[in-house]
């Protein structure tokens, strides 16, 4: 007896040419301001929140030069005046990641200086090392399934199902926030069930090409299986016949998520780890490393990271139980 044909209940919309898909992202990029002496694939080559943090951060800087009447028109004096500036900001307390956005955003809005890398502003790399050593960012630490789960399960009690299925599918996929949040219909792909075992997991693209979304790397159609979780494909089979292509996947705001999982966890009374929705993804690496599920390399590649070292924090089985104890 031949399998039964997989049926999308869902009417699925005529998919838009290359050519329609490039002329809604050329017009959606003549719309942002660009800086002087900046082209526009100079300012596409960030995405637009991102280039919105670097302006205020170089707004800043320009606000600091101003007030002390200073002014630079080499690479030397910009490190001179940067360093002098970056001391100032770790007094007044802020963060080795806010100093380290002032500087994106300074060689985002000055290309010769980008071009060049690190070696162009010699004080001001040496600054940054001494900041990372006086005051160690902060890590996001991960999350234990089973305190990512009990919070999915308290969002729903509260009738936010929908909040509980984004809160597993950053764990399982280890999804940022912001990745998580841009899916829209179009993004989940649904099992082949005619086409045996090796298509029968559904499918996550994370950044879709035509919709004009990169990832942090730059990098288009990444995707996610959701291969050793099937007991998530119920809620992703509502979705996907309910959200139309290019309809958000959500119904909610990444601040309203964020809000309720906060919640959650102090119902759990688990505040003082300090979870966050990030911790989801570095969670999901963890358990998976941890466990034996995946190896480090199916690790990597699953979540798309560039390099093995971003990944030595998640093997580190103490640190994790620790935070279950």
């Amino acid at each position: 007896m031949p399998p039964k044909k997989f049926v999308n209940k869902r009417p699925r919309g005529r998919q838009p040419s290359k050519e329609t898909t490039a002329r809604k992202r050329k017009a959606a990029a003549q719309l942002m301001p660009l800086p002087p002496s900046m082209t526009l694939l100079e300012a596409c080559a960030i995405g637009p929140q991102t280039a919105l943090g670097y302006r205020r951060h170089a707004e800043g800087f320009a606000f600091f030069c101003a007030s002390h009447q200073l002014d630079w028109d080499t690479p030397e004096k910009l490190d001179n005046i940067l360093v002098t500036y970056l001391n100032q900001l770790f007094l007044d307390g802020a963060s080795r990641s806010e100093a380290s956005q002032v500087v994106a955003g300074i060689r985002h809005f000055s290309p010769m200086i980008s071009s060049r890398g690190g070696s162009t502003l010699p004080r001001v790399h040496r600054a940054l090392q001494g900041w990372t050593k006086l005051a160690p960012s902060a890590q996001r630490l991960p999350i234990p399934r089973c305190l990512a789960f009990a919070a999915a399960g308290i969002m729903i009690i509260h009738h936010h199902p929908s909040m509980a299925v984004f809160v597993m599918l950053s764990y399982v996929c280890y999804l940022r926030p912001s990745e998580c949040m841009r899916l829209v219909g179009q993004s989940l792909v649904p099992p082949i069930r005619s086409q045996g075992r090796t298509f029968q997991s559904w499918g996550i693209l994370v950044h879709d090409a035509e919709l004009g979304i990169a990832g942090k790397t730059g990098i288009t159609d990444e995707s996610v299986l959701v291969d050793m979780d099937d007991w998530i494909f119920p809620c992703l089979q509502a979705l996907y016949d309910t959200r139309p292509l290019n309809t958000a996947l959500w119904d909610f705001t990444l601040d309203e998520v964020r809000e309720m999982f906060a919640r959650a966890i102090d119902r759990l009374e688990a505040t003082h780890l300090q979870a966050h929705l990030y911790g989801l993804r570095h969670g999901g690496a963890s358990h998976d490393l941890l466990s034996r599920r995946r190896t480090l390399l199916e690790v990597k590649h699953r979540g798309r990271w560039a390099t093995d070292g971003s990944l030595k924090r998640y093997a580190k089985a103490t640190r994790l139980q620790k935070e279950m104890d």
